[in-house]
């Protein structure tokens, strides 16, 4: 593989990966977000793999349906990935890294309690 060749494979994966992440954080699923996009799941599995480029207008269309700027899957830095979201949001998430997975389980459990208990839809992807 030549060295531009190279380079556009990682350049996909690095925009599939954005792609997954926010689509993982925002909690939908892969066949979800391929019906929003009017794609098959395998499809949009590729784009997530890297395996293939996404188009400029599915980049815009999921930049709408995650309420992010377009950038945001180019982003070099976490400057504009945080500041495309709650930037408490990622605090918890840092300081859950580190936590025993056992732990980590409770206080997501913790978190879906305080959701139910203020009447929260668990499936709605804000």
């Amino acid at each position: 593989m030549g060295l531009c060749a190279q380079h556009k494979t990682e350049f996909y994966k690095k925009v599939g990966w954005q792609l997954r992440s926010i689509r993982q954080l925002r909690g939908m699923s892969l066949e979800a977000l391929a019906d929003r996009l009017d794609k098959s799941y395998q499809t949009v599995q590729k784009y997530e793999d890297g395996k293939i480029s996404l188009p400029s207008n599915i980049l815009s269309e999921c930049s709408k349906i995650f309420d992010v700027p377009v950038g945001y899957f180019y982003a070099e830095d976490d400057a504009l990935i945080i500041d495309s979201f709650d930037k408490t949001v990622f605090r918890i998430a840092r300081e859950m890294v580190d936590l025993p997975k056992d732990v980590r389980t409770q206080a997501y459990q913790f978190i879906q309690s305080i959701k139910k208990s203020y009447n929260i839809d668990q499936n709605k992807v804000t």
